[in-house]
């Protein structure tokens, strides 16, 4: 289906994750569905985000979370040591 990415507003063809009762499945774009019961309440879920902007929007949560880790080093509130090698005891 084309949504409108809540980011930049560009229009973007995308992947929709139905679920129903117990069962979940993903659906591609142009794909007949067929076996979603017309009497039965369901749901689908998207990304909210264009491919680049959800690509952007995963490199800024990676970098607060390094930042996050790299205050708690600095504050003394987390100490990092190396991991030990396979032969290592």
């Amino acid at each position: 289906m084309n949504l409108a990415c809540q980011r930049c507003g560009r229009s973007y063809l995308a992947r929709i994750q139905f679920k129903t009762g117990n069962d979940c499945d993903q659906y591609t774009p142009g794909q007949r569905v067929d076996d979603l019961p017309t009497d039965d309440f369901w749901e689908g879920i998207a990304l909210r985000h264009c491919p680049p902007c959800h690509a952007e929007f995963r490199r800024e949560r990676e970098r607060a979370a390094a930042d996050v880790l790299a205050a708690f080093v600095h504050d003394g509130r987390l100490a990092l040591r190396p991991t030990r090698s396979a032969g290592s005891t």
